[in-house]
Protein backbone atom coordinates (compact mmCIF):
# COMPACT_ATOMS: atom_id res chain seq x y z
CA UNK A 1 0.00 0.00 0.00
CA UNK A 2 2.58 2.39 0.47
CA UNK A 3 3.39 1.89 -3.37
CA UNK A 4 0.21 2.48 -3.69
CA UNK A 5 0.19 5.57 -1.81
CA UNK A 6 3.09 6.50 -3.11
CA UNK A 7 1.68 6.40 -6.94
CA UNK A 8 -1.20 7.92 -5.34
CA UNK A 9 0.51 10.85 -4.01
CA UNK A 10 2.44 11.15 -7.25
CA UNK A 11 -0.77 10.80 -9.34
CA UNK A 12 -2.34 13.67 -6.99
CA UNK A 13 0.79 15.53 -6.93
CA UNK A 14 0.73 15.43 -10.79
CA UNK A 15 -3.15 15.84 -10.66
CA UNK A 16 -2.88 18.94 -8.87
CA UNK A 17 0.41 20.16 -10.81
CA UNK A 18 -1.89 19.90 -14.24
CA UNK A 19 -4.80 21.28 -12.46
CA UNK A 20 -2.46 24.05 -11.34
CA UNK A 21 -0.53 24.39 -14.65
CA UNK A 22 -4.67 24.47 -15.71
CA UNK A 23 -5.63 27.33 -13.78
CA UNK A 24 -2.63 29.45 -14.35
CA UNK A 25 -3.04 28.80 -17.74
CA UNK A 26 -7.19 29.31 -17.80
CA UNK A 27 -6.47 32.31 -15.03
CA UNK A 28 -4.29 34.10 -18.18
CA UNK A 29 -6.57 32.83 -21.39
CA UNK A 30 -9.43 34.28 -18.49
CA UNK A 31 -7.40 37.54 -17.89
CA UNK A 32 -7.25 37.69 -21.99
CA UNK A 33 -10.73 36.39 -22.76
CA UNK A 34 -12.08 39.12 -20.16
CA UNK A 35 -9.62 41.87 -21.57
CA UNK A 36 -11.23 40.75 -24.98
CA UNK A 37 -14.68 40.90 -23.10
CA UNK A 38 -14.29 44.45 -21.82
CA UNK A 39 -13.08 45.57 -25.52
CA UNK A 40 -15.88 44.22 -27.03
CA UNK A 41 -18.24 45.29 -24.25
CA UNK A 42 -16.86 48.75 -25.15
CA UNK A 43 -17.39 48.07 -28.33
CA UNK A 44 -20.55 47.63 -28.14
CA UNK A 45 -21.31 50.60 -25.53
CA UNK A 46 -20.03 52.78 -28.00
CA UNK A 47 -22.08 50.86 -31.39
CA UNK A 48 -25.24 50.91 -28.95
CA UNK A 49 -24.58 54.65 -28.58
CA UNK A 50 -23.58 55.47 -32.13
CA UNK A 51 -26.65 53.48 -33.19
CA UNK A 52 -29.03 55.04 -31.16
CA UNK A 53 -27.61 58.57 -32.49
CA UNK A 54 -28.03 57.11 -36.15
CA UNK A 55 -31.46 56.31 -34.79
CA UNK A 56 -32.35 60.08 -33.31
CA UNK A 57 -30.87 61.31 -36.96
CA UNK A 58 -32.71 59.45 -39.00
CA UNK A 59 -36.14 59.96 -36.58
CA UNK A 60 -35.11 63.78 -37.92
CA UNK A 61 -34.53 63.48 -41.53
CA UNK A 62 -37.76 61.38 -41.61
CA UNK A 63 -39.12 64.17 -40.12
CA UNK A 64 -37.63 66.47 -42.60
CA UNK A 65 -38.31 64.15 -45.37
CA UNK A 66 -41.89 64.09 -44.84
CA UNK A 67 -41.96 67.94 -44.03
CA UNK A 68 -40.28 68.25 -47.03
CA UNK A 69 -42.49 66.08 -48.98
CA UNK A 70 -45.41 68.51 -48.05
CA UNK A 71 -43.80 71.31 -49.22
CA UNK A 72 -43.18 70.05 -52.27
CA UNK A 73 -46.59 68.53 -52.95
CA UNK A 74 -47.54 72.16 -52.06
CA UNK A 75 -45.93 73.35 -54.34
CA UNK A 76 -46.46 71.02 -56.96
CA UNK A 77 -50.29 71.81 -56.24
CA UNK A 78 -49.49 75.09 -56.86
CA UNK A 79 -47.78 74.56 -59.72
CA UNK A 80 -50.73 73.40 -61.37
CA UNK A 81 -52.66 76.10 -60.08
CA UNK A 82 -50.11 78.39 -61.77
CA UNK A 83 -49.57 76.38 -65.20
CA UNK A 84 -53.36 76.49 -65.31
CA UNK A 85 -53.57 80.17 -64.73
CA UNK A 86 -50.77 81.23 -67.15
CA UNK A 87 -52.70 79.31 -69.94
CA UNK A 88 -55.36 81.19 -69.10
CA UNK A 89 -53.23 84.46 -69.42
CA UNK A 90 -52.09 83.59 -72.24
CA UNK A 91 -55.18 82.96 -74.03
CA UNK A 92 -56.46 86.38 -72.92
CA UNK A 93 -53.45 87.35 -73.94
CA UNK A 94 -53.80 86.13 -77.19
CA UNK A 95 -57.63 87.32 -77.42
CA UNK A 96 -56.47 91.53 -76.36
CA UNK A 97 -53.65 90.92 -79.02
CA UNK A 98 -56.17 90.49 -81.80
CA UNK A 99 -58.26 93.15 -80.04
CA UNK A 100 -55.79 95.50 -79.83
CA UNK A 101 -54.66 95.08 -83.87
CA UNK A 102 -58.10 96.00 -84.24
CA UNK A 103 -58.05 99.08 -82.13
CA UNK A 104 -54.47 99.65 -83.85
CA UNK A 105 -56.33 99.41 -87.25
CA UNK A 106 -59.24 101.44 -85.92
CA UNK A 107 -56.64 104.28 -84.76
CA UNK A 108 -54.89 104.52 -87.68
CA UNK A 109 -58.06 104.58 -89.76
CA UNK A 110 -59.04 107.37 -87.53
CA UNK A 111 -56.24 109.35 -87.59
CA UNK A 112 -56.82 109.20 -91.49
CA UNK A 113 -59.90 110.16 -91.03
CA UNK A 114 -58.47 112.91 -88.64
CA UNK A 115 -55.92 114.17 -91.13
CA UNK A 116 -58.45 114.36 -94.30
CA UNK A 117 -60.91 116.05 -91.89
CA UNK A 118 -58.16 118.63 -90.45
CA UNK A 119 -56.76 119.33 -94.14
CA UNK A 120 -60.48 120.11 -95.09
CA UNK A 121 -60.91 122.09 -91.90
CA UNK A 122 -57.34 123.78 -92.65
CA UNK A 123 -58.82 124.69 -96.36
CA UNK A 124 -61.97 125.70 -95.22
CA UNK A 125 -60.54 128.09 -92.25
CA UNK A 126 -58.38 129.91 -95.52
CA UNK A 127 -61.18 129.94 -97.12
CA UNK A 128 -63.13 131.93 -94.74
CA UNK A 129 -60.09 133.97 -93.70
CA UNK A 130 -59.57 135.12 -97.20
CA UNK A 131 -63.85 135.78 -97.02
CA UNK A 132 -63.24 137.83 -93.66
CA UNK A 133 -60.67 139.39 -95.37
CA UNK A 134 -62.72 140.72 -98.24
CA UNK A 135 -65.79 141.73 -96.46
CA UNK A 136 -64.15 143.03 -93.47
CA UNK A 137 -63.38 146.71 -93.30
CA UNK A 138 -63.04 147.16 -89.47
CA UNK A 139 -59.55 146.65 -89.99
CA UNK A 140 -59.02 149.19 -91.58
CA UNK A 141 -60.45 151.67 -89.25
CA UNK A 142 -58.61 152.97 -86.28
CA UNK A 143 -59.45 150.51 -82.72
CA UNK A 144 -60.91 153.48 -81.19
CA UNK A 145 -63.77 154.07 -84.91
CA UNK A 146 -64.52 150.42 -84.02
CA UNK A 147 -65.33 150.29 -80.49
CA UNK A 148 -67.84 153.60 -81.08
CA UNK A 149 -69.64 151.92 -83.92
CA UNK A 150 -70.16 148.61 -82.16
CA UNK A 151 -71.51 150.95 -79.27
CA UNK A 152 -74.04 152.10 -81.61
CA UNK A 153 -74.79 148.68 -82.96
CA UNK A 154 -76.73 145.91 -81.41
CA UNK A 155 -77.99 142.69 -81.86
CA UNK A 156 -81.37 143.65 -79.70
CA UNK A 157 -82.08 146.75 -81.75
CA UNK A 158 -85.78 145.92 -83.16
CA UNK A 159 -84.78 148.72 -86.62
CA UNK A 160 -81.41 146.71 -87.48
CA UNK A 161 -83.45 143.51 -86.82
CA UNK A 162 -86.11 144.65 -89.35
CA UNK A 163 -83.44 146.22 -91.66
CA UNK A 164 -81.21 142.65 -91.56
CA UNK A 165 -84.67 140.69 -92.28
CA UNK A 166 -85.82 142.83 -95.12
CA UNK A 167 -82.04 142.93 -97.50
CA UNK A 168 -81.67 139.53 -96.64
CA UNK A 169 -85.10 138.57 -97.99
CA UNK A 170 -85.21 135.72 -100.36
CA UNK A 171 -81.36 134.91 -100.58
CA UNK A 172 -79.08 132.22 -98.68
CA UNK A 173 -77.14 132.77 -95.59
CA UNK A 174 -74.47 133.96 -97.72
CA UNK A 175 -76.18 136.33 -100.18
CA UNK A 176 -77.60 138.04 -96.84
CA UNK A 177 -74.29 138.62 -95.24
CA UNK A 178 -73.11 140.04 -99.42
CA UNK A 179 -76.50 141.83 -99.66
CA UNK A 180 -76.14 143.62 -96.21
CA UNK A 181 -72.20 143.80 -96.32
CA UNK A 182 -72.92 145.90 -99.37
CA UNK A 183 -75.46 147.95 -98.37
CA UNK A 184 -73.45 149.31 -95.12
CA UNK A 185 -70.60 150.11 -97.12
Amino acid sequence: MKHTTKILGIVLIMVLGVSLYEVITYRALYRDLKGDYDGLEDTYTNLTQSHQDLQKKYEDLSDQMSSLQERFDSLRDDHATLSEEYAALQDQYTALLSSYTEKEQEYEDLEETYNTLWEEYQQLKDAYDEIEKKYTFSHSLHPLFVSEYLEMVSEHDQSLIDLAEHLGEGKDFLGEVIFIFTYVS
